[in-house]
């Protein structure tokens, strides 16, 4: 495939001339275009700059919601259970799988059909609120709905992580960088 370069464009090291960039000016009709789906080696610096950006923010958020799915064995080191009775710890465990479960297909749904980052901000930025939650509810049943919601808004996280590494990385990249922010829930 021949080299695309800009007549004004090119990409330049300190030490030395590095990959030209591709822009929508270097591509004329006798040229063929590159595709999303096509194989391009990117330069270091640069692919050391996306994983900076993304990486980040990904592996926060997992570690986040990983905590999260944990708060309840923390609350019960706190004395949790001393105001629980019979099988109302392990419901409030379930519970939380449940709307999980639960929003997993919907959540598959919606983001085939909105866009992804705003629909990936808005189910944190809800999390993020019933998390905060969990700190004015006094009873039982206040905690399970918290807990209900909790897994409602959670179910999407991973389900968009794994398509935005798509948009972003190659399949040959993509496992290494999926691992590092799988790699949160301590595993």
């Amino acid at each position: 495939m021949p080299q695309l370069t800009s007549d004004t464009e090119t990409a330049t090291d300190n030490r030395h001339k590095t990959d030209t960039l591709v822009t929508t000016s270097s591509f004329t009709s006798s040229e063929p275009a590159l595709y999303m789906g096509e194989h391009t080696s990117l330069p270091k610096r640069l692919k050391r700059k996306i994983d900076l950006r993304i990486l980040p923010f990904f592996m926060l958020g997992y570690l986040f919601q990983f905590l999260d799915k944990t708060l309840l064995n923390y609350a019960a080191v706190m004395g949790l259970t001393e105001h629980l009775h019979g099988n109302q710890y392990a419901n409030l465990s379930t519970i939380f799988y449940c709307g999980f479960l639960f929003m997993e297909p919907i959540a598959g749904y919606l983001i085939q059909k909105l866009p992804i980052a705003k629909y990936l901000g808005m189910m944190i930025i809800l999390w993020g609120a019933v998390v905060t939650l969990h700190a004015a509810t006094k009873t039982y049943a206040g905690l399970m709905i918290v807990r209900t919601f909790l897994g409602i808004f959670e179910s999407s996280t991973a389900a968009c992580f794994i398509p935005i590494m798509g948009m972003w990385y190659t399949k040959a990249e993509q496992s290494r960088r999926t691992a590092y922010w799988y790699l949160q829930t301590g595993h």
